[in-house]
């Protein structure tokens, strides 16, 4: 999927459009980043050659924690 759009975030802290299945995601692909569900929470697992961790926090519209060895 795409980080965001139009200048605004697409992943967010909680979801404004309708729920259909609830708890069923537990990875997140974009361009700029992997994120994966650790404990309950989604954590930023890789980033794109092509992006920084600066970007990708910039454009993500929840706090989270990365892997180490990002």
């Amino acid at each position: 999927m795409e980080h965001s759009a139009k200048g605004s975030h697409k992943l967010l802290e909680s979801c404004t459009l309708p729920l259909t299945a609830v708890g069923v995601v537990d990875t997140v692909i974009t361009e700029k980043a992997v994120f994966k569900k650790i404990d309950g929470e989604l954590v930023l697992t890789e980033i794109a050659s092509e992006s920084s961790l600066e970007e990708v926090r910039s454009q993500t519209g929840f706090k989270f924690k990365q892997l180490d060895n990002l």
